[in-house]
């Protein structure tokens, strides 16, 4: 559901907006087991497709890298 584009939900907006406004509710104690289990995890949902995304980008930068090295 978070990579799926149809709901624009970009990694930036997650770390800026999203997480940030979920992330007080983790300590709510009106919360009970089942709904802090399932915030914990959409929170954890969010931060591996963070982590994902970020590692593919980072693999495709050390591509070019190494090609433009190769390059020169």
């Amino acid at each position: 559901m978070l990579s799926d584009k149809r709901y624009g939900l970009s990694i930036n907006l997650m770390a800026t907006r999203v997480m940030p406004s979920l992330l007080p509710q983790t300590v709510n104690p009106s919360l009970n087991l089942e709904q802090f289990t399932m915030l914990l995890e959409v929170l954890q949902d969010m931060l591996d497709h963070i982590d994902s995304t970020s590692d593919a980008v980072e693999r495709v930068a050390q591509e070019s890298l190494g090609y433009l090295l190769f390059l020169l």
